[in-house]
């Protein structure tokens, strides 16, 4: 199996819809950036990234594309289908400001804001598998730490 490495980011901001303009609605989820899959548009190296987001209607699949100063992902609820595109431009304090709207009514975009936070650096994403979650999750911490990523402290019994 082919190592694949990439980089965990995190991802919060809020929606401002047209029907009430006064109340911010809040987002938040996860994408993963593959290395070194590295491409270039408009002069600028962007990459590709999937991931997970969940709001006040429920948890969606995201799939784009981010650059130095550009930032596009579609959205896709697991529940409704309902698919929604978002397009950002960094600004100077690194706030990602755009639009969002719905991918069949490309007149009625409203405004977004999102903050990006780089978690994790150069993860292998190629976890082992196995049918205890207890398990899985003590291997995944193990090659974390193996990597340098995650520090283990134990308790009083050596048990983390």
């Amino acid at each position: 199996m082919a190592t694949e490495i990439s980089d965990v980011c995190g991802i919060t901001g809020f929606v401002i819809k047209h029907t009430n303009p006064n109340e911010a609605k809040l987002f938040g989820g996860f994408f993963t950036l593959r290395k070194p899959e590295v491409y270039e548009e408009d002069h600028f190296p962007y990459r590709l990234f999937n991931g997970m987001l969940v709001d006040y209607e429920g948890p969606s699949q995201i799939n784009g594309k981010i650059s130095p100063v550009k930032l596009e992902f579609n959205r896709i609820y697991e529940e409704s289908r309902n698919s929604i595109s978002y397009q950002f431009n960094r600004n100077v304090d690194g706030i990602w400001v755009g639009s969002y709207g719905d991918n069949s009514v490309k007149d009625r975009r409203a405004l977004a804001v999102a903050k990006l936070n780089l978690a994790w650096k150069n993860v292998d994403m190629n976890i082992p598998t196995a049918e205890n979650p207890g398990i899985l999750a003590r291997d995944i911490a193990k090659k974390l730490a193996d990597e340098g990523i995650l520090r283990i402290v134990f308790n009083e019994d050596k048990e983390f």
